[in-house]
């Protein structure tokens, strides 16, 4: 990942997050997904989205509302 990103959003599905990415797509925005789940533990641990500085603002208020 890229300096300069900030989390903007955090789901619990995989296909949560790749509809997070295509909404920010959308917006023109790029948008990156770092997986937290444990390995031994699948329902442990979230997916991140993470987006450009710039971007932060306007993709978390689109993710906010679009309640994924």
């Amino acid at each position: 990942m890229e300096k300069d990103w900030t989390l903007v959003y955090t789901v619990n599905k995989a296909y949560q997050a790749e509809l997070c990415l295509e909404l920010l797509k959308g917006i023109g925005v790029t948008g990156e997904v770092i997986n937290k789940r444990d390995s031994s533990f699948v329902s442990l641990g979230e997916h991140e989205i993470y987006v450009s500085d710039k971007d932060a603002e306007k993709s978390r208020t689109l993710l906010q509302k679009s309640e994924i």
